[in-house]
């Protein structure tokens, strides 16, 4: 399949705009983040994604973490030796990084009714949550939907190194609609209309909600309650109350008002937690995992 550049991204944004009317909604497009991760300069931008994820902080047994992490990591070298030849891969943190977010995600039993084998990835970084489940999940069918430039590209050049079947909307945007297939749906935030009603299992939500706007967290938020099915969940894993957002919704008070649980919440200790920064605590995490389940 061809890969998303640059320029296909950008030339369907703009016929996007016109044909669905996006002229007052461009806040769906605009997401709030730092310069260098909107412009895609190229699909080394990967390298340089995999050294920023230097903090994998946590306390899980290394029994737990090892195996998952040693499975990443060996996707993630086969992945950079056929990309680039010439570079060694040495980002075992961001391997440890994957293992733990599975291991949360996974973290107690459910009963078969609740399998998880659909996933939708919002705000995907590079789209690094398909490593692990891909290779956990026979039937997986796992959306990924993005508004960054730089990660929309570098989504699409991770996605197309995966034995999985990939439907991108940049390339067919005519032809593509999300089903309930074996396989990655990739599509950008302002066609979530193309996922059909309660189809997730599971949504992810790595350090995203509080980096985008208000109108952008209130508009996913209900499509969130729209795409996930009765009793499916929502992972939200970021800095919570210890980062300044981008948005003022209340996300608790938001997803409790339409129906969701908070089902897991355990007291760690972030690395942004001011006792922790001042050097007084030590850190259990960085980032902290929750779980909000429809009911």
């Amino acid at each position: 399949m061809e890969t998303v550049t640059k320029e296909i991204f950008q030339d369907i944004c703009t016929k996007d705009v016109e044909k669905l009317s996006l002229q007052d909604r461009k806040w769906l497009m605009e997401w709030e983040c730092a310069p260098e991760y909107h412009s895609f300069q190229g699909y080394e931008g990967i390298l340089e994604w995999f050294q920023w994820q230097r903090v994998d902080k946590n306390f899980l047994p290394q029994e737990m973490v090892e195996p998952l992490a040693q499975l990443s990591q060996k996707r993630n070298t086969e992945i950079v030796s056929r990309a680039f030849p010439d570079t060694e891969y040495t980002f075992a943190h961001v391997d440890h990084y994957n293992a733990s977010d599975f291991i949360f995600q996974n973290f107690y039993p459910l009963p078969e009714r609740m399998r998880v084998r659909k996933v939708l990835d919002f705000g995907a970084g590079y789209g690094r949550q398909l490593n692990l489940w891909s290779q956990k999940v026979s039937d997986l069918n796992y959306v990924a939907v993005e508004g960054i430039e730089r990660s929309y590209c570098l989504q699409n050049f991770y996605y197309s190194h995966f034995e999985l079947p990939l439907n991108e909307y940049m390339i067919a945007p005519d032809d593509f609609y999300v089903t309930e297939a074996h396989g990655v749906f990739h599509l950008p935030t302002w066609r979530t209309d193309l996922i059909p009603d309660n189809h997730f299992d599971l949504i992810l939500c790595v350090q995203v909600l509080l980096e985008i706007n208000t109108d952008l967290v209130s508009h996913m938020i209900q499509e969130f309650d729209r795409v996930i099915r009765p009793g499916g969940a929502i992972y939200i894993r970021d800095h919570a109350h210890h980062w300044d957002a981008c948005n003022d919704v209340d996300i608790p008070a938001e997803l409790l008002s339409r129906g969701f649980q908070l089902e897991f919440s355990p007291p760690y200790r972030d690395t942004r937690d001011p006792q922790v920064q001042s050097g007084k605590q030590e850190a259990d995490l960085h980032g902290l995992p929750r779980i909000w389940r429809k009911l």
